[in-house]
């Protein structure tokens, strides 16, 4: 058995591994807490084998996950495993569904994840699926429909200089400052350090155009154009309305834009410049 306390998103996070030898991927090595001892905001045992899945009522089901409420918590299962968190998220258990299920390299995927969606959406913080990058000191995102081009501007970044905190799973919480982005372990850093977590400057959602403009958008739009990018438990009530909460005050407080860009550097100088 193995331990690790980890920072992500501002967030001190404790992971045991019931596998003997088993090592961390780098990039969440990248995310260790430079205080082990600091207070721990969530909790997560990882156990190989069966879990002691109880029988869920009317449950709820999105994509290739079920979830349903329970009188001791919040189970959900997800082939070949399933996990069980509190009524806060603050502790987890999952089991992987199999006794060897344990990877030889712990990587997060998808326990750590899911941990941290749920324990999101009740405090006022969103997971969602684009990249956050850092230019010129500034945190933004950049999001859209699939195959939008996303990752490919984060590396156009990445090649000006610039940094990509990720190009999968950005994350925003909501702070005393206003909103914060955060890069996460998946898939990791590319480009010259930088924090993992900053002020979020500005919203660019993408769409490839023969030319490269901007467009702002009013909050409104924003917010629904955010909706579109969310990942979140849509089965369980109790994350539902916080996350769009969280969605409404993220888009009144952060300038958003439409980014109509052709792949090149040029693009990414006109982010840049819109800060």
């Amino acid at each position: 058995m193995g331990s690790l306390t980890l920072r992500i998103a501002d967030l001190d996070v404790s992971v045991c591994l019931q596998r003997t030898g088993q090592t961390v991927e780098p990039s969440l090595r990248d995310f260790s807490a430079r205080d082990p001892s600091s207070a721990t905001h969530l909790t997560l045992i990882l156990k190989p084998g069966l879990p002691p899945l109880p029988e869920l009522i009317d449950p709820l089901e999105s994509a290739r996950v079920r979830g349903a409420r329970t009188p001791d918590g919040f189970w959900f299962d997800r082939s070949p495993g399933a996990m069980w968190a509190s009524e806060d998220f603050s502790a987890c258990r999952s089991w992987t569904g199999r006794p060897a299920g344990i990877p030889p390299q712990f990587n997060g995927r998808p326990w750590l994840m899911f941990a941290l969606w749920g324990y999101f959406a009740q405090r006022g913080g969103v997971f969602l699926h684009g990249a956050t990058c850092v230019l010129d000191g500034r945190y933004v995102l950049l999001l859209g429909d699939s195959q939008v081009g996303k990752s490919t501007l984060a590396r156009l970044a990445v090649e000006a200089g610039y940094t990509s905190l990720t190009d999968e799973y950005p994350a925003v919480t909501l702070a005393g400052s206003g909103p914060r982005a955060h890069g996460l372990p998946w898939p990791g850093r590319n480009g010259p350090p930088a924090p993992a977590s900053g002020d979020l400057a500005a919203i660019f959602f993408l769409r490839q155009a023969p030319d490269n403009t901007l467009e702002r958008l009013a909050p409104p739009e924003t917010a629904r154009r955010l909706v579109g990018n969310i990942r979140f438990f849509g089965w369980d009530p109790a994350t539902t309305l916080p996350t769009f909460d969280t969605l409404d005050q993220i888009a009144r407080s952060v300038p958003a834009y439409e980014a109509s860009f052709a792949p090149s550097p040029d693009a990414v100088d006109m982010l840049v410049q819109a800060l």
